[in-house]
């Protein structure tokens, strides 16, 4: 789907060389290597991104399945997995995201989480568009289901092992767990400049939880 919604937005965008010039009558800083106005220069930020990268190691359901790996060959297996699907997606996400700049300018910058969805049904025939529209709704409720679970193991394995063995009750800490994360979730909306970005959200929680983790895994690595 990405593949399909990247070749129709950068062709409707006149091809790479015209999306390339479109974007440079909306703003040089766009067809940069570099964002404009670095105040600590280019290396902080090339390690901020590099950081950030490194910060979804300390989510947990990610976590979860590296300890499930048996050996080095399975690393290696896994890290081969890894790079192959996320680096091309990366590069789709990002040609998608600068054509919406430019196919979708009502948007502007604040645009920016509606941007994908808007695209496919304006880009697209109402089926990819749907495809599109299912495979973002998909990967939330993956990432939120992992979580829940990975909390439910933290409890019935870690603080309370005694209860792992209990089908009943681990059912019910699961139940519990998705409650909780529903109600902060609800109450986070009304919070002011929480509730306003999802990507806010998210960039807060993947560094948070990467401050947090990734030092202690590394030390236990």
């Amino acid at each position: 789907g990405s593949t399909i919604l990247c070749l129709v937005a950068v062709k409707n965008s006149g091809g790479l060389s015209g999306l390339q010039d479109q974007l440079a009558a909306i703003d040089d800083s766009m067809v940069s290597v570099f964002p404009s106005g670095l105040r600590f220069g280019a290396a902080l930020w090339i390690a901020a991104v590099f950081l950030g990268g490194l910060g979804v190691a300390g989510q947990p359901q990610v976590v979860s399945r590296v300890m499930t790996l048996k050996d080095d060959n399975d690393r290696k297996q896994a890290m081969v997995w890894f790079f192959v699907w996320q680096t091309p997606f990366i590069a789709l996400m990002f040609l998608i995201g600068l054509a919406c700049r430019v196919l979708l300018p009502e948007l502007g910058v604040d645009g920016a989480e509606t941007g994908l969805p808007k695209l496919a049904m304006e880009q697209l025939n109402p089926f990819l568009g749907g495809l599109i529209l299912a495979s973002i709704f998909a990967a939330t409720m993956s990432t939120a289901d992992s979580q829940v679970l990975a909390c439910t193991a933290a409890i019935t394995d870690d603080v309370k092992p005694e209860c792992g063995q209990d089908h009943k009750t681990t059912k019910r800490v699961t139940l519990g767990v998705a409650v909780f994360v529903t109600l902060i979730a609800l109450v986070g909306q009304q919070l002011p400049g929480f509730g306003d970005s999802v990507f806010q959200l998210v960039v807060l929680a993947v560094y948070g939880l990467g401050g947090i983790f990734v030092p202690l895994l590394l030390v236990r690595m």
